[in-house]
């Protein structure tokens, strides 16, 4: 009888830990570790973990996590978040990401980046450009909570020589100083003129400077008007309480030119009693032009400044700004602002608020909608702008993570997932999601394809606004709730990237249910080590799933053109051996997953380090494979396979090589393993599956795929394979294209 063959896809749709191996479809394994599927018919092993070339590698602490933005000059700028026990620190790199520069975060304000603890940052860009950062430990102390805005600049303070600019002019005067494009992106903090505060107010932010004249233009008007005063040049602010409810009406040449009167406006209840503690400038709205300083408030619908209105308002839209204070602090650390940020419909959103008082309890399950003309502008009231969030079961969970979609909010708790729709304040609605999942923090979240891929604590899923689908629903969503049984999202980390339509995903804290086992029969072992932590990566196109090792990063941010500097992602670098020292954090590029060859020179922080943790360390162990014919028992005869294998040195050829040559050439190969049956047990092969090569026109020896053929006897119903690299450090590349099984039936026309 004739030999039949049977052709095998190279696993296109990933591993299944859901279904039994004999039911696995063909074009999936059972189990892929350290292979990528974005490679059209073959599984490409990963490339290295190693720091991004040309980018700074000096950091000695561990980095928490990863913020990027456009600078008003629409240069993407990237920073890195880390600390000690006593600090916090932002290192911001430079328009070519060659240097860093180390900032303070927030020391001052006794917010520190413990590299003991964990903690969740999430970011989301500004209306007025820029980007708000919100960083919570994973407690969620309200001491260790804090809002930011960063701008992209990359300075840490400069102050030297006097300012001066006109109220709403956008050129500023520096006398003395020395203007430099590091500035572009600064914020500009001064003591008004109006004699209403002894501390420092905002200004505005520097869009670009002229060397020549040491002007700085700003991104807008001056919100003040300064004359020759002191000021400070910030990279980060903290957000600024101000006020927008309502209208205003005024007649500067009436008979009571300082009487404003407001229209469903709250002043009491907004602004106090513009007491020692808060002092109010107003403008209006449309062109921010100075109304004047609020004297006092007689009620919410009145007030009185203290010199005659500048304008004639008449129900005209407005902003109020608190200037009582120091505003040149670098964080806000108070009851004004959730440190989850998002924007929607026009308006900045701010949720999860640690601090909570009598008349809003709940403030950490709240979402609030600032007003159109000012991102910054919202209403604390207890009938304000915003919208308490739910749980279907007591107690009120806090919210965990938002991102604002085309179609509407996407709110996420722990276990479940509202969305808000609506254009304005009158038709805003909330609508809970039909999914029984949630976000575990806001680093989980990648916005793809005008919707958001998340992770939960029961699944990998993507919600397109108006539906959620279960990314790991007939793959693995079983293997995967297990795993994160161990994983409480107020507890340990768990961190997202998104390159090439590929979701991956870290959580330092898992208890997969099975692991690769690289067994056979001597050992008696039916599984494989199980890993305290989840590295996974979905190709999305495919929902395919495969394991990674060595992959523990704390964050990722994309560059807007993704071919340019793509994705970066950041790594904790640990010594190679014990005791596994804390080198630093690390930049690195998700293309040289894709793209590059080569080991890993970077072993990172997983929560429990092992010995020889470097790799990528390629492993696939296929399906059972029963040829369509699970009821005939078949004699299996051989597997042929395209792939390709290439050594770090590059020796290739066994004859005539001697010493390290032939060394190499003996180390480095390809490891092969049967498992007859339904058996997870497996024999592996005396044979060896050597480096490829190919002569090139020139006649020259190069790495290319080749057919291998591995022959064996095998009287079985089911026939499956694993195969293994022989080691971790001698390989240089791996690629394995399609396959074709060669078999003979048993008793023909009989079962």
């Amino acid at each position: 009888m004739t030999l039949a063959l049977k052709d095998l896809p190279a696993c296109p749709e990933g591993m299944n830990q859901d279904a039994t191996p004999w039911m696995i479809p063909d074009s999936q394994a059972r189990w892929l570790e350290d292979f990528l599927l974005h490679r059209e018919n073959e599984m490409t092993r990963r490339g290295p973990i190693i720091p991004k070339s040309g980018w700074p590698s000096s950091m000695t602490e561990k980095g928490i996590g990863l913020v990027a933005t456009d600078d008003p000059s629409y240069t993407w700028k990237v920073a890195c978040l880390h600390g000690t026990a006593a600090s916090s620190k932002m290192s911001i790199l430079n328009s070519t990401y060659s240097s860093i520069t180390e900032i303070a975060w927030a020391t001052s304000e006794g917010v520190f980046f413990d590299p003991a603890k964990r903690y969740k940052v999430a970011t989301s860009g500004h209306l007025r450009g820029g980007s708000i950062i919100g960083v919570q430990n994973f407690a969620g102390q309200k001491g260790q909570t804090s809002v930011a805005h960063w701008g992209g600049a990359a300075k840490e303070l400069y102050t030297t020589g006097t300012v001066s600019v006109s109220q709403d002019s956008t050129d500023v005067t520096m006398t003395t100083g020395t203007v430099s494009s590091d500035m572009i992106g600064m914020f500009l903090f001064a003591i008004i003129d109006l004699a209403t505060s002894a501390g420092k107010n905002y200004i505005g932010q520097v869009a670009s400077v002229n060397t020549g004249t040491n002007h700085l233009t700003l991104v807008d008007g001056a919100l003040h008007a300064v004359t020759a005063r002191a000021y400070k040049l910030r990279s980060i602010r903290p957000l600024e309480r101000r006020v927008a409810k309502g209208t205003v009406t005024i007649n500067k040449d009436g008979s009571t030119p300082k009487i404003v009167n407001g229209a469903l406006t709250k002043f009491k209840r907004q602004m106090n009693d513009a007491s020692a503690t808060d002092k109010w400038v107003m403008f209006r709205a449309d062109d921010m032009q100075l109304i004047g300083v609020v004297d006092t408030i007689a009620s919410d619908i009145q007030l009185t400044l203290v010199s005659n209105s500048l304008l004639n308002c008449n129900k005209d839209e407005f902003v109020a700004i608190n200037v009582k204070g120091d505003r040149t602090l670098q964080v806000a650390d108070h009851n004004d602002f959730g440190w989850i940020s998002a924007t929607y419909a026009g308006r900045q959103w701010y949720a999860n608020n640690p601090y909570s008082n009598k008349s809003q309890p709940n403030s950490a399950s709240r979402v609030w909608f600032s007003d159109i003309f000012d991102p910054e502008a919202l209403d604390h009231t207890a009938d304000g702008d915003h919208i308490p969030i739910p749980s279907t079961k007591p107690p009120i969970r806090p919210i965990t993570a938002m991102i604002g979609l085309p179609s509407c909010l996407a709110v996420f708790k722990e276990n479940e997932l509202y969305a808000i729709y609506g254009t304005d304040e009158s038709n805003f609605s909330l609508k809970k999601v039909d999914v029984d999942d949630g976000a575990l923090n806001p680093m989980v979240l990648q916005a793809y394809q005008d919707g958001v891929i998340f992770a939960g604590a029961h699944g990998i899923w993507f919600f397109d606004g108006q539906q959620c689908f279960d990314l790991t629903e007939d793959r693995m969503s079983d293997w995967y709730e297990k795993a994160m049984e161990g994983a409480r999202s107020r507890t340990y980390g768990a961190w997202s990237m998104l390159y090439k339509d590929t979701y991956f995903l870290y959580s330092d804290k898992a208890t997969p249910p099975t692991g690769p086992d690289r067994t056979d029969n001597t050992t008696n072992a039916e599984s494989g080590t199980v890993a305290d932590h989840l590295a996974l990566s979905v190709r999305l196109d495919r929902r395919a799933f495969t394991t990674l090792t060595n992959f523990s990063f704390q964050g990722s941010v994309r560059s807007p053109n993704e071919e340019t500097q793509g994705t970066i992602f950041l790594v904790n670098k640990l010594a190679d051996s014990t005791p596994w020292a804390l080198q630093g954090a690390r930049f690195c590029s998700a293309a040289d997953l894709f793209y590059s060859t080569g080991v890993d020179t970077v072993t990172t922080d997983l929560i429990v380090p092992v010995a020889n943790q470097l790799g990528p360390n390629a492993f696939w162990e296929s399906k059972r494979y029963d040829i369509g014919q699970p009821e005939l028992k078949k004699r299996f005869k051989q597997l042929q396979m395209q792939y390709r294998l290439d050594s770090i040195t590059g020796d290739f050829i066994a004859s005539g090589l001697t010493g390290a040559g032939q060394t190499d050439y003996d180390n480095n190969y390809l490891s092969f393993a049967t498992m007859v049956g339904f058996n997870e047990l497996s024999v592996t092969s005396g044979g060896k599956w050597r480096l490829t090569r190919a002569a090139n026109s020139s006649g020259a020896w190069k790495a290319a795929f080749q057919n291998k053929r591995l022959k064996f006897n095998k009287r079985s119903t089911h026939v499956g394979f694993k195969i293994q690299q022989s080691n971790k450090t001698g390989i240089k590349t791996l690629r394995i294209g399609p396959s074709a099984l060669a078999y003979r039936e048993m008793r023909p026309g009989r079962v």
